[in-house]
């Protein structure tokens, strides 16, 4: 089995929080991101910088303060993160990049909110707290991602 596969398998496994801490993960240089493997791991405080960085700093201060959350959409996740950087990832796990940008439009708000209670960022890997975070968690549109890729084996 390979990289895809064993993030895919830990994916169906947590009801596709798996898929995402691995996403995560890549995106904030970690790799894996999975906090049980001991590898990477995700720095929630770099994601915050590159969306910063990109422009979005008032979206996503509001999904760190104590207030509504404002909404993201696909395209400004393209903006913030990269075209570039988002198509490799696309590939790596096989996801159609439009769907990923999609996907994490969805759910960052959300995993953001939740790893910062307190309106604080967390120093350091936060990948045991995002593991507790999606262990009952379901990511539905993650699972027709996990099916497509299993249909297609």
């Amino acid at each position: 089995m390979g990289l895809l596969g064993s993030i895919l398998g830990a994916a169906a496994n947590k009801g596709g929080g798996g898929l995402l801490a691995s996403i995560l993960g890549h995106l904030t240089g970690g790799g894996s991101g999975t906090g049980t493997s001991g590898a990477g791991g995700i720095d929630l405080g770099s994601l915050i910088s590159k969306f910063q960085q990109g422009g979005m700093g008032n979206i996503v201060n509001s999904w760190i303060g104590m207030g509504q959350n404002l909404p993201i959409s696909a395209d400004q996740v393209t903006q913030a993160l990269g075209s570039d950087k988002l198509k490799d990832l696309a590939t790596k796990f096989g996801i159609p990049q439009d769907q990923l940008a999609d996907m994490l439009s969805k759910h960052l708000p959300k995993v953001v909110d939740k790893l910062t209670p307190k309106g604080q960022v967390p120093q350091g890997d936060v990948s045991k707290d995002l593991d507790e975070l999606t262990k009952n968690t379901k990511f539905d549109d993650l699972d027709s991602l996990i099916a497509d890729y299993e249909a297609k084996k």
